[in-house]
């Protein structure tokens, strides 16, 4: 039998859902505002899409990117070596998994 019950651990999830409310990408060494897309819960995981909007033009690498919840406190990163060349658009899928191992 699991320590924690599945009802707390959904309360968790969708808490952790509702707190995240900011991200960020960088790029160099100058961090620019990204855009929740979407935050859902699926299964064990809280799923959160960012898009990179406002990409300056032009063969770039964005090397993380972080979410904030409703304090300013970082929530999750992740160090990335994503590079665009254009006027591509940028999306990163987190899968945050709370489960009980």
């Amino acid at each position: 039998m699991a320590f924690w019950s599945t009802t707390y651990l959904n309360k968790i999830r969708n808490k952790i859902m509702v707190d995240v409310i900011k991200a960020k990408y960088k790029i160099g060494s100058t961090y620019y505002d990204a855009v929740i897309n979407s935050k859902t819960v699926s299964g064990e995981n809280v799923v959160i899409i960012v898009g990179c909007p406002n990409v300056p033009a032009g063969t770039l690498t964005i090397t993380e990117v972080v979410l904030y919840d409703n304090n300013g406190d970082i929530v999750a990163s992740k160090v990335e070596s994503v590079s665009k060349t254009g006027s591509q658009g940028v999306l990163f899928k987190f899968e945050l998994p709370i489960k009980e191992v």
